[in-house]
């Protein structure tokens, strides 16, 4: 029993390591400050919503990743374009010119060609960011009346405008780095597991740690 305890124990403090490692490589693949346009693909975690241009390309917003990640519309991999979204919060349209304009959680209004930033503005009536609001959600109907619906498991599944189902679309997306959530939250349960398996050392010590001068790690081991 003392073996199967000491192995979990030791299984839990890597997968404790390997939460914390996750978290940090995470938030640091997280575009800081940065804007414009960059030629590394990020998982599409978090999608907050899509557009599609003029010739088809589809526009992945990625509140985690705070860019818009274009693909084509077979799911190749084009480019991407970080937005100075603050708190991982923004909403996006794009215009008949295939002009995005992307308004962040702290108030300015962006917009953006090709993925290089076009203009900075704050926005002229607080009504102007329920617009943004109203046009960025998780499906898009192109000019031709096409409707673009984000799934859950991070494709688009695309209807033509009498709602027959054309083809999906889907993005060969990297699966790593994790969200950042996800890593503390992994090293959480592991904690748990390792306090669940050693209630009874804990408890111990707990009680009799004032009165007994005994080393703890044998105390462990028994």
């Amino acid at each position: 029993m003392n073996k199967l305890k000491i192995s979990i124990t030791i299984l839990c403090l890597h997968l404790v390591l390997f939460g914390v490692a996750t978290t940090f490589v995470s938030i640091g693949s997280i575009p800081q400050g940065r804007i414009g346009r960059f030629y590394d693909e990020l998982p599409l975690w978090g999608m907050n919503g899509i557009v599609v241009d003029n010739v088809g390309n589809v526009y992945f917003g990625t509140g985690i990743n705070n860019s818009i990640q274009v693909y084509d519309n077979t799911g190749v991999f084009l480019y991407r374009f970080a937005v100075p979204a603050g708190s991982g919060m923004f909403t996006f349209y794009i215009d008949n010119e295939d002009t995005v304009y992307v308004a962040a959680a702290r108030g300015g209004v962006f917009s953006f060609r090709d993925g290089y930033l076009v203009s900075e503005r704050r926005p002229v009536e607080g009504n102007e960011l329920a617009e943004f609001r109203n046009n960025s959600l998780p499906e898009y109907i192109d000019n031709d009346g096409n409707v673009y619906v984000i799934q859950r498991r991070g494709y688009v599944r695309m209807y033509d405008i009498e709602g027959a189902f054309l083809r999906n679309i889907s993005p060969n997306a990297p699966r790593f780095p994790l969200p950042p959530g996800f890593g503390v939250l992994f090293a959480l349960f592991a904690v748990g597991i390792v306090i669940l398996v050693n209630i009874n050392f804990f408890t111990m010590v707990a009680k009799d740690l004032p009165k007994n001068d005994d080393i703890w790690w044998r105390r462990w081991l028994r």
